[in-house]
């Protein structure tokens, strides 16, 4: 009894060694398999922790990277787009050189930045960020080249303006020496013919109207009017060159006038042939437009960057919504996987599923509340920092992660509010801009216009007063022609004086003479008488001698009649005589009434050539004036010339800054519209304050 006694101690000592072994290694298998289940649970969540720090790493590090990039980007795009602007619509060779080293320095910056956003996006799934970075890059590129080709045009067509500026003063210089050495020739025959005059009229205003229109080409712009402008002066040119091959037939002294064949030929080269000087203006305006039409080209191709950094912007953002959302479905997954487990855990033994609840759940929850309020875009929720172990790491990074989050989009926030504060101060400083130039611009054709009206009366003065100077001229050579003819004549006065003079002493010879004569006349006739009364007793002893007294009575007869007839000879010449020495008397008496009033002459003669002179030295006087205010006026007709082109300059550069002005605007107009696109981007989020 005993021995059974012991032995069933025995057996029940072994049967409950087997029993205690039995509950030992269900425990242990028990507590294996909720250690199993519990490390299972504990791997899927750590595994889903890591994957949704990775995706929240990489939405931090590569999303926000990839935007700030792309922004970055599309600011630089902005600053080319306003330089290729300016570079088109630059004025001078200097101002396009400084706008031209911008650009370079511009485009280095942006192949740096681009360059650097290729190198930051080297994850797989930006492959297409990558693509459009490097399109972007390759665009800079082709647009540099086109940008070169444009400035050296631009460089090309400011020398030739240059040049042609130079060539186009050399131009009017010449053309007015033409015009003034046409006035000498021509002149003095136009005022003593009315056909030469009617040509001189109308070659003066043919040539003062080419002037006029040549003015007029250089102030235009646009090659059409240009064109029109140019065919105008070639029309009156034509009938220019009409009227100076018929005055160079009437007046000769043009054809050997070297100065004005000179300027005549250099006239018509630089307005008829192809190479000349107003061709070449029409060409150069043309080439500036050709420049100009590929600013659309530019701005539609950097637009076209604009509008694909846009799109990448908007890739990316949506990009960073798929990595939310998939962080999100992974926590919800690991939400579910970690409820099954426990669910597992709970059947197996309710006081692990608890445990594991607790350590696991609680996180897990808090993690996915967070999460899931960044995918809403509430980045003001932080998970607790009490847990321990891995989520503890995991909160930091989340909280890290929603820190920087909040932290770059308040600053974009403020970048935003102040980029649209500037674009509205941008917008009213150009509207208030853009109002004095307009201003501007209605003064300055005011001034143009008045300008433009004193020019006209400038010339119509300067020719009043070259009339004036070239009749002073003449009335100066007709006065110096008229003094040398008081001079010849108060000469012949003194030689007609000195030969009265010897008149009056030969008259008075004269009348002794014919006293003598006279005296031989009376001594004549008296022979003459004495011979009559010897031929009359000749002939009566004639008659006594009869037959043989017959001859000698014949040549008493002649005799007689000789004696007659030199009777009455002698009477006729003392009659003629008489009245010789009448007439005599009488222009002795003349001679001295002359020799009296020759003296009066001389005198009278000698007051007028002092007259003269100093109607001379009036008319010098007067000459002087007229040359000094033909000086004056055609300064001051070559000042308001002047003044002209640079009011059309200005009006022309008013014109350009009221054009820069209202692309200012637009620009400022999409600058904020971006601003609130941007403002639009960022109030999807809620940020801490």
């Amino acid at each position: 009894m005993g021995y059974n006694m012991v032995e069933r101690f025995n057996y029940f000592n072994r049967l409950r060694k087997m029993s205690i072994s039995r509950q030992v290694v269900t425990v242990v298998t028990v507590v294996a398999v909720i250690a199993s289940t519990f490390v299972t649970a504990i791997l899927i969540a750590v595994v889903g922790l890591n994957s949704i720090q990775s995706r929240n790493q990489t939405l931090a590090t590569q999303s926000l990277v990839a935007l700030q990039n792309a922004s970055e980007v599309e600011a630089a795009y902005l600053k080319m787009n306003h330089l290729v602007l300016a570079i088109l619509t630059s004025n001078n060779q200097q101002q396009l050189d400084d706008l031209y080293q911008g650009w370079q320095q511009q485009r280095d910056a942006t192949e740096s930045l681009l360059e650097r956003a290729i190198a930051g996006s080297t994850a797989q799934q930006q492959t297409s960020i990558i693509a459009s970075f490097s399109a972007s890059k390759s665009m800079v590129h082709q647009l540099d080249k086109e940008l070169v080709a444009v400035y050296q045009a631009l460089s090309q067509s400011y020398s030739e303006a240059d040049e042609l500026t130079k060539l186009f003063n050399q131009f009017i210089l010449q053309s007015t020496e033409l015009y003034n050495d046409m006035g000498y020739q021509v002149e003095p025959y136009a005022l003593e013919d009315q056909y030469i005059r009617d040509i001189y009229r109308t070659y003066m205003a043919a040539s003062q109207r080419v002037q006029l229109k040549a003015f007029e080409l250089v102030s235009v712009n646009d090659p059409n009017a240009v064109n029109k402008i140019l065919a105008t002066i070639r029309s009156s040119t034509t009938r220019l060159s009409t009227c100076f091959e018929d005055l160079s037939f009437e007046v000769e002294s043009i054809n050997s006038h070297a100065d004005i064949q000179s300027n005549w030929a250099f006239f018509i080269k630089h307005v008829q042939q192809p190479q000349g000087l107003l061709s070449r203006i029409l060409e150069n305006k043309r080439n500036i437009q050709q420049v100009g039409l590929k600013r659309t080209e530019l701005e539609s191709e950097i637009e076209k960057q604009i509008t694909a950094l846009r799109q990448l912007v908007s890739t990316i953002d949506s990009q960073t919504d798929t990595m939310v959302n998939e962080a999100e479905s992974l926590v919800t997954k690991v939400s579910i996987s970690a409820s099954v487990a426990g669910f597992i855990a709970l059947l197996v033994a309710v006081a692990a599923c608890i445990s594991i609840s607790r350590l696991i759940k609680r996180p897990i929850d808090d993690l996915a509340k967070v999460t899931q309020a960044m995918a809403k875009g509430d980045f003001t929720l932080h998970m607790q920092h009490h847990w321990n172990g891995e989520f503890a790491k995991v909160a930091g990074w989340v909280n890290e992660v929603a820190e920087n989050t909040n932290r770059s989009l308040s600053e974009i926030a403020q970048v935003t509010n102040e980029l649209e504060t500037m674009a509205n101060s941008n917008a009213n400083i150009t509207g208030e801009i853009k109002g004095k130039n307009d201003h501007q611009n209605t003064s300055l054709a005011s001034v143009g216009s008045a300008i433009t009206q004193m020019a006209n009366a400038s010339q119509e003065i300067a020719t009043i007063a070259s009339d004036s100077f070239h009749q002073t001229e003449s009335a100066d050579n007709r006065l110096k022609s008229g003094t040398s003819v008081m001079q010849q004549n108060q000469q012949t006065i003194q030689a007609l004086q000195q030969h009265i003079y010897s008149t009056h002493g030969a008259m008075e010879s004269l009348l002794s003479d014919v006293q003598d004569v006279k005296s031989v006349l009376e001594v004549i006739q008296s022979i003459a008488d004495a011979t009559n009364l010897l031929a009359l007793n000749a002939a009566i002893e004639a008659a006594r001698a009869g037959e043989y007294g017959r001859g000698f009575s014949v040549v008493a007869d002649e005799v007689r009649l000789l004696s007659m007839r030199t009777g009455e000879q002698t009477k006729q010449i003392a009659k003629v005589m008489a009245r010789l020495e009448e007439q005599a008397s009488t222009s002795m008496e003349l001679m001295d009434e002359s020799r009296s009033k020759m003296g009066d002459t001389v005198s009278l003669n000698n007051q007028l050539s002092e007259a003269i002179s100093e109607v001379g030295e009036d008319i010098q006087q007067l000459r002087d004036m007229s040359h000094s205010i033909s000086t004056a006026t055609e300064q001051q007709r070559e000042g308001a010339s002047s003044i002209t082109k640079e009011m059309a300059l200005l009006a022309q550069q008013a014109k350009e800054n009221s054009q820069t002005l209202d692309t200012l605007a637009a620009e400022g107009q999409r600058l904020n519209a971006l601003s609130n696109q941007q403002e639009s981007n960022v109030g999807r989020f809620k940020l801490a304050s």
